[in-house]
């Protein structure tokens, strides 16, 4: 809030004006009776608190006062000058800000010349006092809209710079006026404020919308980089002042983080590790090592057959890394086929092929940027995108298929495979500085047949999870049951487990999951 601090420099200059024009002291206190101008004597107690009760009583009052016998004034019994007062004569009259008094200007006369010039003319010096107050009253009313324009421009700004989008605005002549974080980190620019329109945007739009007045809706367009054009999607909305165009605002965002908020909309799947069922040691001592290395961007290795968990292992690394709330994107190496799997992975430019989607198309490692993408069936991956992905975990850069330029990306890379990646390296079908870039961290995750005191617990925990699933009420596993399932070997692992009580769940009618109900 505006105060007569914040206006020193003012309220000195109308103290010394004042002084100079009637030839006499004056002093000007705030609310709180601190001396915030002065002149001859009263310049030396600037800064500090006034005996001031003649001061507060104008403060409390709201009105003028005029002192002709300073000492003998009711006004003066408290003070330590009562009936030895260093002034000969005082006027004091308030300063407003709207009608609270938020200080006092105070005419003093120290000798019987400045008394005369008080007393004889007081009610033109009152008068011009009330002038110089109002004076002082619109320069804190001026200093206060500043503050508040100051503080509604910041508050502005803030939201601007908190929405998960860019916005950038231009004048009626095209001219950059604000632009908000988002935007300024996809033009790549740090001065681009006062630059025109035309150095982020292209032409022809520019020219449509001032010329044509075509403002869009969630359209395509390009936005101008340093060394490339960014594709984004957003609006042009028009600034009208007065029934006239003023300006433009655009909003946007870039087309790659819309993607990825898609991909966040759907993707609802996340683990932890208390996901991991089992109190084997292999278990125990996995879920161990993962969590040690969840928060580091190493690269991991997870090895294991089918059905054993590879991929809830790697989003629990996920959920307990530095990567949250970024995605956790997966692909199976293995289920695409070889002429789709590259475009999948590191997207790519319009017209790249024919049948590629106008504008293009992201690729799997950007829409993960920031976050983690899962690899699955690692080794099944064509030699000739192992080189690609070579350069990924070396380089951090994509390039995608039809592009002329390196994207530069931040992805975790988790890897995974039921085969022996060694092995198909000495038959040259994958590359082993590849292997190696691959298995920093190795984690291998055994068949459940290897450990079978976790059969039951994982059995408990998928029949409650088909009990709430199915509207049963099966309250155990009978005994005959449990040995079936301890004495099987579960080449499909704990997948095929799941599976199995499901089953079982369903064709059980009874309060106890019967053996005659497991499939057959």
């Amino acid at each position: 809030m505006a105060s007569l601090k914040s206006i020193k420099k003012t309220a000195q200059q109308t103290a010394e004006a004042i002084s100079a024009a009637l030839h006499v002291h004056v002093e000007i206190s705030d609310d709180n009776l601190e001396c915030v101008a002065g002149t001859g004597e009263f310049a030396k107690l600037i800064g500090t608190k006034l005996q001031g009760y003649i001061h507060a009583r104008v403060l409390s009052s709201g009105k003028a006062c005029i002192i002709e016998n300073p000492g003998y004034h009711e006004s003066c019994r408290p003070c330590p000058f009562l009936k030895n007062c260093y002034a000969t004569a005082e006027i004091c009259v308030p300063i407003f800000k709207g009608k609270t008094p938020v200080g006092v200007i105070g005419l003093v006369s120290l000798d019987a010349e400045q008394r005369d010039r008080l007393i004889l003319f007081q009610d033109q010096n009152v008068n011009f006092l009330e002038k110089m107050s109002d004076l002082l009253s619109s320069k804190l009313k001026e200093i206060e809209l500043l503050e508040k324009e100051k503080f509604l421009n910041n508050q502005l700004e803030t939201v601007i710079n908190f929405v998960d989008q860019g916005v950038i605005a231009s004048d009626e002549y095209g001219n950059i006026t604000h632009i908000n974080r988002y935007a300024q980190k996809v033009v790549g620019e740090e001065n681009v404020i006062g630059k025109r329109l035309t150095s982020v945007m292209p032409v022809e739009k520019i020219k449509n919308i001032y010329l044509s007045n075509q403002y869009f809706k969630q359209e395509k367009f390009d936005l101008k980089q340093k060394n490339r054009h960014l594709r984004v999607i957003g609006d042009a909305h028009p600034v009208i002042v007065d029934n006239k165009n003023s300006g433009v605002v655009l909003s946007f965002r870039a087309v790659s983080d819309a993607v990825r908020m898609s991909y966040a909309a759907n993707s609802s799947l996340q683990y932890g590790f208390e996901d991991i069922i089992g109190v084997s040691h292999p278990i125990l001592e996995i879920k161990e090592k993962a969590n040690k290395i969840a928060k580091s961007d190493s690269t991991v290795l997870i090895t294991g057959e089918s059905g054993t968990g590879k991929e809830i292992l790697a989003r629990a690394i996920h959920a307990n890394s530095n990567r949250i709330p970024e995605h956790f994107i997966t692909i199976n190496c293995g289920a695409i086929p070889e002429t789709l799997l590259e475009s999948e992975l590191f997207g790519y430019e319009d017209g790249a092929f024919t049948g590629a989607r106008k504008g293009g198309k992201l690729g799997k490692f950007e829409i993960a940027n920031g976050g983690t993408i899962f690899l699955d069936e690692i080794g099944d991956m064509p030699l000739h995108l192992q080189v690609k992905l070579l350069r990924v975990l070396e380089e951090k850069v994509i390039e995608r298929v039809g592009g002329s330029f390196s994207v530069p990306i931040d992805v975790r890379v988790i890897a995974a495979t039921h085969r022996d990646l060694e092995e198909r390296a000495q038959q040259n079908l994958f590359r082993w500085d590849l292997y190696y870039r691959l298995n920093v961290i190795p984690l291998h995750i055994p068949p459940l047949r290897e450990r079978k005191e976790d059969i039951m617990m994982l059995a408990e925990h998928f029949l409650k999870i088909y009990n709430d699933k199915i509207n049963k009420k099966i309250m155990h596993i009978a005994k005959e049951t449990e040995d079936m399932l301890l004495n099987y070997d579960w080449p499909g692992n704990v997948r095929e487990l799941s599976n199995a009580i499901e089953y079982a769940v369903n064709m059980e009618s009874s309060t106890a999951l019967n053996a005659r109900n497991l499939p057959p």
